[in-house]
């Protein structure tokens, strides 16, 4: 139904950069819908909707949804969103873990993640672990919690640096009541088995290699 109204050019799908028209996305139980500014295509989405649960009969809750303005007046994003009856939502917000509408090159952006590694860490430090119980941990878990962030950004050096000395804390024992002497740096730590070290991820190369998909 999307397709057919911009078919009949009744909505218009977002262009990226010449390359690519989008105007709907999925995942599992979310949608998001983007089209232009102006009324034709706020009337369009909401017939599509109706259209789509009268064929189904699910209806959709617009009491759930939002609509989002982006450099748009503020007064056109309220009138909208009274008319499709659903709320507005501010520019900035956490969707799947991301927190999107804030500059990523700000140390704020990376506090959630920094945060996250930090509460699971706080859930581990009241057992007794023996050295290679937190080698393994490192690796099963708490390196996997960065992936998903990595895997769209592009981190700030301090941020790396950060990561990994929260990854080297841990692996030496390190608490808040009591520092342990940190015996070999993580640089050398990452390096293979084959050279006799634990093969723990260079944080910065595993950024890149995340990144390296979307060239």
């Amino acid at each position: 139904m999307v397709r057919k109204a911009i078919e009949v050019q009744e909505l218009t799908a977002f262009n990226i950069e010449g390359r690519c028209d989008v105007s709907i996305l999925q995942l599992f139980d979310d949608m998001l819908l983007i089209g232009n500014s102006d009324w034709q295509q706020v009337q369009a989405l909401k017939e599509v909707l109706r259209g789509f649960k009268l064929i189904s009969g699910l209806g959709v809750n617009f009491h759930k949804s939002h609509l989002i303005g982006i450099n748009l007046n503020y007064h056109f994003v309220y009138a909208a969103a009274n008319f499709l009856n659903c709320r507005v939502q501010s520019n900035s917000f956490d969707f799947l873990g991301f927190h999107l509408g804030v500059i990523h090159k700000l140390i704020s952006w990376w506090e959630s993640l920094l945060k996250k590694l930090k509460d699971r860490l706080g859930s581990w430090r009241g057992r007794i672990l023996s050295l290679g119980g937190r080698i393994s941990l490192i690796k099963s878990v708490l390196s996997s919690l960065a992936i998903f962030q990595l895997s769209f950004f592009k981190a700030l050096s301090r941020i790396i640096k950060e990561i990994e000395r929260i990854h080297s804390n841990f692996l030496w024992g390190n608490n808040a009541s009591k520092r342990k002497i940190v015996w070999i740096k993580w640089e050398y730590l990452c390096l293979s088995k084959e050279l006799g070290e634990l093969g723990f991820k260079s944080f910065k190369e595993f950024n890149d290699s995340l990144l390296f998909k979307w060239k």
